[in-house]
């Protein structure tokens, strides 16, 4: 058993002890009685047995603090996943409300082109009505369109002959 020395002053003379290496812990008392609190290698356990709670207390709530920030990450990532949808959806919404915009003026302006298209056409009847009338065709509106256009060009081109003879006259008056 290992032993270790001390030295102390007594009433003015150094006095040597001699001490066993037991792993005991005390003191010696006032009276010189030794006290003994306890073996330092149950300390040392007891120690290390706080240690090991602390150590497992802290594992615990850097799990807990670990657990937490990735709830909250995963909560942060769901909010952002829904303002993005959020995001889609509008943009959607608005992409379709400017297609149903732009279908709507796309057939309001085929509808003005075909009433314009059908003001045309009774305009060119009538006009082509009002002609034949004026040659003395009865029921003009009762003619079929090839008919009538054909009687129309051989009017015009009477028209010009007419036109064609009166300026050869003017001209001959003239001469």
């Amino acid at each position: 058993m290992a032993t270790f020395e001390t030295e102390e002053e007594v009433d003015g003379a150094t006095v040597k002890k001699t001490w066993f290496s037991t792993g005991d812990r005390g003191l010696i008392d006032d009276d010189d009685f030794l006290l003994v609190h306890g073996n330092s290698s149950e300390l040392r356990a007891a120690e290390l047995e706080k240690r090991a709670a602390a150590e497992e207390a802290q594992r615990e709530a850097d799990v807990a603090a670990a657990s937490l920030k990735a709830k909250e990450e995963a909560e942060e990532a769901e909010r952002l996943e829904q303002e993005r949808m959020e995001a889609e959806r509008i943009a959607e919404e608005k992409r379709l409300e400017e297609e149903r915009i732009a279908e709507e003026k796309r057939l309001e302006e085929e509808r003005i082109a075909r009433e314009e298209e059908e003001e045309k056409k009774k305009k060119e009847v009538a006009e082509r009505t009002a002609a034949l009338a004026r040659v003395g065709v009865e029921n003009p509106e009762d003619l079929d369109d090839e008919t009538a256009d054909a009687i129309l060009a051989r009017l015009a081109a009477i028209e010009a002959n007419l036109t064609r003879l009166q300026e050869d006259i003017e001209g001959r008056n003239a001469a």
